[in-house]
């Protein structure tokens, strides 16, 4: 399995006043996934 990601500064606003200025925060989103097999995720049961 492959997971990628990277952090993005984005401006967030946590009211909808407009005068609210809003505070930048990084925020992880995925940048490579690379999906496993179902035999790989699941093992059968003995």
């Amino acid at each position: 399995m492959a997971l990628k990601v990277k952090a993005v500064e984005r401006k967030i606003k946590f009211s909808k006043n407009e005068n609210d200025p809003g505070v930048y925060r990084y925020v992880m989103s995925p940048e490579l996934y690379i999906a496993l097999s179902q035999a790989k995720v699941m093992q059968p049961a003995r």
